[in-house]
């Protein structure tokens, strides 16, 4: 059974979105590993309150590089991140409100304790809008 849902984008740097229109099982598709199914992992070390946003493969996000990453991956919505290497190496597993993550990629924006969240669309990201949440290294059970 398809159900769509049906929500409404706050805009900023005068960008207009009507409404996205998302497909329940497309969203099931794209979301991170939840904490009750984190597979292999769980939480190990608080590493702190980072300010988390969202980036997508647009140009005003990711300038000419799409959804290729500095590590040479693609990204994957809601799994890939970008994060500062001096603060979390590539390749390194995080958990980010109860989702699983790997750090993939770097931004020029993403410097200390921030992080971007890979999704698929420019508007995805505002609704990711900027929030600030604890992180935790994800470790082997």
């Amino acid at each position: 059974a398809e159900e769509s849902i049906t929500f409404t984008v706050v805009f900023r740097d005068n960008h207009k979105f009507e409404e996205i229109h998302k497909k329940k099982e497309e969203e099931k598709n794209n979301e991170a590993i939840t904490a009750n199914n984190l597979g292999k992992y769980k939480k190990g070390k608080n590493l702190g309150t980072f300010r988390v946003t969202g980036y997508c493969p647009c140009r005003a996000c990711s300038g000419r590089y799409g959804r290729h990453t500095s590590t040479g991956a693609i990204a994957k919505a809601n799994h890939t991140v970008a994060a500062d290497n001096r603060v979390l190496k590539a390749g390194t597993w995080i958990i980010i409100n109860n989702k699983l993550y790997r750090v993939e990629d770097v931004g020029g924006a993403v410097k200390g304790k921030k992080i971007d969240i890979f999704v698929n669309t420019h508007p995805e990201t505002f609704t990711l809008g900027f929030d600030y949440a604890n992180v935790y290294l994800a470790v082997r059970k």
